[in-house]
């Protein structure tokens, strides 16, 4: 992501953007993103290890928790 042609940390942007329509959309989608179904990709996703799998799920959802989750609580 780039801010005025300036690379930017795309998870500090999301959880302290003051941006209206930014919000929103991060909103709007927050909703829709479903663990569930993207844990099953990964499960099933072949030569992937299992290791590897344990650290996906994990990090998307804590990203999912802290920048999207948490950037709408810290706006509101």
């Amino acid at each position: 992501m780039k801010q005025n042609g300036v690379k930017i940390n795309y998870a500090q942007f999301l959880l302290n953007t003051q941006e209206k329509k930014c919000r929103k959309a991060v909103k709007h989608i927050s909703g829709k993103i479903d663990l569930n179904k993207i844990n099953s990709i990964i499960e099933e996703t072949p030569f992937i290890s299992d290791i590897h799998k344990v650290f996906l799920k994990f990090m998307i959802k804590e990203r999912k928790e802290k920048i999207v989750i948490g950037g709408l609580e810290n706006g509101e």
